[in-house]
């Protein structure tokens, strides 16, 4: 196939991967807003259709085409298990990331679900649509209280989309943020916080602008971030493992030292872990009813995203996650990406406490961008020929 055929369909490809990207986000704002969408269903299939069609244009490795086919078979066993298709869903759509830049994905990502999140804002402050201040959340320990939510159905809703753009302007822009930047971003938490009283996601992006501004500073040469990142996200999904093991607690308290133990946790978590076991026999998501592949049976949905990760989708494919994440450090590493790094712990602690990460939404994890982008490398993929519907493409890649 000549050249210029061959320019047309990366065009047609980079298309197909923007515009379905766009269209997955367009959704994440509508499930944040008051608004109810009954064609989730008929988007995902056309975004899969869409993103399936960019993978065949794109041309990969003989590796790459391996690894391809053998993700695909993977997902469509657990997909037989389960009765999901998101793990489906999302291979295919960071498999269509392929060779884009890591950034001009993000980019996008931030730019249009900022522009989704200030649409969301100012159709509430105005008065248009969607419900400025939510009566009824509260916390175990306290009664009704008044919490703004701006549109966005829940003050932690609008709490998480601040700190998932928080994230994507270190990532993007973090290198070369000036200290007074960070120190609008540290405000902007704040003065949020005063409106949602979201504690976690208060905490969780304070906590991600300081080590952003490390990260850029002192910290930015330093090799040991990246072992120690890959240690925190191993220690968020243990103690997650661990908190799914032991919520038995609050059924049986035999044990005064363990159950105590427990009992801070989960204060702390805001009765969480105690969620994981309370409810009847049936539809509880503590670690008795986790398996190796999950079942059709496993349709809670609850909070801790990490164990959300283990009992939607089971153990194997939870770990093989792990594994991936790890991979993408190691990756990160190799390029001297902190704050990619910097992305990826702050997600994983979280995901501790929230599941907006594990869902049904792509639109709404950024991490499928980068390591769609970053998986050949990350896979030792990337050498050799190039094959696809334009034909071969080029040498070696270097």
């Amino acid at each position: 196939m000549n050249s210029r055929a061959g320019q047309l369909l990366n065009r047609l490809r980079r298309a197909l991967l923007y515009a379905a990207l766009t269209v997955e986000i367009a959704v994440v704002i509508i499930d944040k807003s008051d608004l109810h969408n009954g064609y989730e269903g008929l988007i995902f299939r056309l975004t899969f259709a869409m993103t399936l069609f960019a993978v065949l244009l794109t041309a990969h490795t003989r590796t790459e085409w391996l690894l391809l086919a053998a993700g695909c078979a993977f997902c469509i066993v657990c997909r037989h298990f389960t009765g999901r298709n998101e793990l489906l869903r999302m291979f295919i759509f960071a498999a269509a990331c392929t060779g884009e830049e890591p950034k001009r994905l993000l980019k996008t990502a931030f730019f249009e679900t900022a522009a989704g999140c200030a649409l969301i804002l100012l159709l509430s402050v105005t008065g248009i649509y969607g419900n400025p201040v939510l009566m009824s959340a509260y916390r175990a320990e306290d009664g009704e209280t008044l919490r703004y939510c701006l549109g966005f159905g829940h003050p932690n809703a609008l709490h998480c989309m601040f700190f998932m753009l928080v994230l994507l302007i270190i990532a993007i822009w973090g290198e070369r943020l000036r200290f007074f930047e960070w120190i609008l971003l540290l405000a902007a938490d704040a003065g949020l916080y005063f409106l949602t009283d979201s504690r976690t996601g208060f905490a969780i992006a304070a906590v991600s602008i300081a080590a952003g501004w490390l990260f850029a500073g002192p910290l930015r040469e330093k090799r040991w971030i990246y072992p120690a990142g890959a240690g925190v996200m191993l220690a968020c999904v243990g103690f997650s493992v661990w908190a799914a093991k032991y919520s038995y607690a609050f059924g049986f308290r035999q044990n005064a030292k363990l159950s105590a133990v427990v009992l801070f946790f989960d204060r702390f978590l805001n009765n969480r872990i105690a969620d994981l076991y309370w409810v009847s026999e049936g539809e509880r998501a503590d670690i008795t009813a986790w398996s190796l592949f999950s079942s059709r049976a496993a349709t809670r949905y609850f909070d801790m995203g990490w164990c959300r990760l283990f009992y939607w989708y089971g153990i194997i494919p939870a770990l093989l996650v792990v594994c991936l994440l790890l991979l993408f450090i190691r990756e990160c590493a190799k390029r001297r990406e902190a704050m990619y790094l910097l992305m990826l712990v702050s997600m994983s602690v979280y995901t501790v406490a929230e599941a907006h990460l594990v869902s049904v939404y792509i639109g709404r994890n950024y991490l499928l961008l980068l390591c769609g982008a970053m998986g050949s490398a990350m896979l030792f993929a990337d050498r050799g020929s190039r094959y696809g519907l334009a034909g071969p493409a080029g040498g070696k890649n270097e």
